[in-house]
């Protein structure tokens, strides 16, 4: 049978511990920035007509003791509808075909593997 045996004195514990206590704050730090990040992309791809989508995107992070939660998004009515279009009559009767802009969708995709990465780093960096 094989064992593993960690004797590690108060004195080795005690920095690894303070480092633990620093990791939810760099963590929720790491979270927002690729939370920013990720604003960003949306926001290059974003159609533009006045500005007033592109500028209505933003970030939150938020620590909930064992989770980070990061909302990004938008309160603009046309999100849906830009990035998957619209075909019919709206509540006014009016009727469209409005094309599909993806602009979240690629976005996410793209910084898929950044974010797993940048996640993985700061794990990494706060058991260092």
């Amino acid at each position: 049978m094989a064992a593993l045996t960690l004797d590690l004195t108060t004195d080795q514990l005690t920095p690894m511990l303070a480092k633990l206590d620093q990791a939810p704050q760099a963590a929720t730090q790491a979270m927002n920035r690729m939370g920013l990040s990720l604003q960003t992309k949306i926001m290059a791809r974003a159609p533009v007509d006045t500005g007033a989508y592109r500028n209505s995107w933003s970030t939150k992070a938020v620590s909930t003791g064992t989770s980070i939660i990061v909302v990004v998004g938008t309160n603009a009515p046309q999100a849906r509808r830009l990035e998957y279009g619209f075909v019919g009559a709206d509540s006014l009767g009016r009727n469209y075909s409005q094309a599909a802009q993806p602009h979240v969708e690629p976005a996410l995709v793209e910084m898929q593997q950044e974010m797993i990465d940048t996640l993985a780093d700061e794990i990494l960096k706060g058991l260092k």
